[in-house]
């Protein structure tokens, strides 16, 4: 069974006096054209997925050539349908003698057009003829989820349309202008499946890159919350070591004392990353985790010291170290673990608050210049 199917897609009924808009053009050139580029599609390994085999349809003509074409595999010509509701006034071309080239498909949607728009999203091409309203619209649908698609405007109908305002960005230029041929050339369908071809093969680059973008997104993320809890784990047995350590001297509680707003601070800007993508918010850029590392450690650096200040200042027994270290500096330990890590998570209500800040205050200058 192929890897790849195309969806066979139009009508061209002569007899019919509206629908057609634009009108159908070269029609007598249609069932040719459609059984070229069936034998065209197997000579390139594509399967078919086809819906009905009235004459109305070209699916008809596109299955003809596809089997005649002798590359035509097993379960290569796939029939979809609604369950009940098989279109069974027509078969196929020799399905009767060549029934393991078909593969029907019933689903149990009960309805043709749900069980026809459905199936569009699972191939990996659509070829476009003719056609009328349900044309037109398998066009948007292939614009909508990125499919390659063949919209035929050489022969008019809706596939012009679609040529003209929903073809996708996988067409080139190229491929544009062999859609829109005047004519109907020996080598147009070999082209134009080459065309479709290419398509398909720029849409599983575009798919592997944002596969590749995904999953390298989720690692870098996944990677944020290991540095955020290996930082908070250091942050926590820092201030254990604060609060309950016997300090012989006084390097070893200073490092407990800076270290644990450092950490805390560092945990809280990358925790503030890893909480956006766990609300679905926009992704960070390439550069947030350093960015929000190192200004998350700022902020609960710089709140931490704030808060400490605050303390020293209504008690100054704190930072009497004339008989070893103050157990009273020890029990502002772990008020700096939640400080720090606060003012990091919300690094930007901390240097929105800081910005706001009048460090120099020049009253007291202006008014002596004044009196001077």
């Amino acid at each position: 069974m192929p890897d790849s199917f195309v969806a066979i897609v139009g009508s061209a009924d002569t007899t019919r006096q509206s629908g057609y808009n634009p009108p159908l053009k070269h029609a007598d050139l249609i069932p040719k054209a459609a059984e070229e580029l069936g034998r065209a599609l197997a000579d390139a390994g594509f399967g078919i997925i086809v819906y009905s085999a009235g004459p109305q349809f070209i699916e008809g003509d596109v299955v003809r050539g596809y089997v005649e074409s002798g590359h035509a595999t097993a379960e290569s010509i796939q029939i979809r349908y609604p369950q009940g509701v098989a279109n069974t006034d027509q078969q196929f071309y020799k399905a009767d003698t060549n029934d393991q080239l078909f593969k029907p498909l019933p689903d149990n949607y009960g309805y043709w057009q749900v069980s026809f728009y459905m199936s569009l999203q699972e191939a990996q091409g659509i070829l476009l003829m003719g056609g009328a309203e349900s044309a037109f619209i398998t066009g948007l649908v292939a614009k909508i989820n990125n499919i390659p698609c063949l919209a035929l405007a050489t022969f008019g109908g809706s596939a012009e349309s679609v040529w003209g305002v929903a073809l996708g960005g996988l067409a080139t230029a190229e491929h544009r202008a062999l859609m829109a041929r005047g004519t109907w050339g020996a080598d147009s369908a070999k082209r134009l499946v080459s065309a479709l071809s290419e398509e398909c093969r720029a849409r599983a680059v575009e798919e592997t890159n944002r596969r590749l973008a995904k999953e390298m997104t989720s690692r870098k993320l996944r990677q944020r919350a290991w540095l955020a809890g290996v930082a908070f784990l250091g942050a926590a047995a820092l201030t254990g070591l604060g609060m309950f350590g016997k300090f012989t001297h006084v390097w070893p509680f200073a490092l407990a004392f800076f270290g644990t707003p450092v950490l805390a601070g560092l945990c809280g800007g990358i925790a503030r990353l890893v909480s956006d993508d766990y609300r679905g918010e926009a992704p960070p850029t390439e550069n947030a985790a350093v960015q929000g590392a190192v200004l998350g450690m700022i902020a609960g650096v710089v709140s931490a010291i704030l808060f400490v200040l605050a303390q020293i200042a209504s008690n100054t027994t704190v930072v009497d170290f004339s008989n070893g270290v103050p157990s009273g500096l020890g029990k502002l330990v772990p008020f700096e673990l939640i400080v720090a890590f606060t003012g990091g998570f919300t690094l930007e209500a901390v240097f929105a608050k800081l910005r706001r800040t009048d460090v120099v205050n020049t009253t007291s200058v202006a008014m002596t210049d004044k009196s001077g």
